[in-house]
């Protein structure tokens, strides 16, 4: 609530890309570029929907 709302719109819209393109690869690259670990594919595919399922709801 306290984010700048295009930053938060950003965010959203890097979100639904990164949902539809459905690549467990990608996911990893961005956690491991962005957070500097790495992530299992199973976890990556479930951060995913996390983060889809909660951006949707605000």
């Amino acid at each position: 609530m306290r984010e700048n709302v295009t930053n938060v719109n950003a965010f959203k819209k890097e979100i639904e890309t990164l949902n539809m393109l459905n690549s467990p690869e990608i996911i990893r690259e961005v956690s491991y570029n962005l957070g500097n670990r790495g992530m299992p594919t199973d976890k990556a595919l479930d951060m995913m929907k996390l983060l889809f399922t909660k951006t949707q709801e605000v």
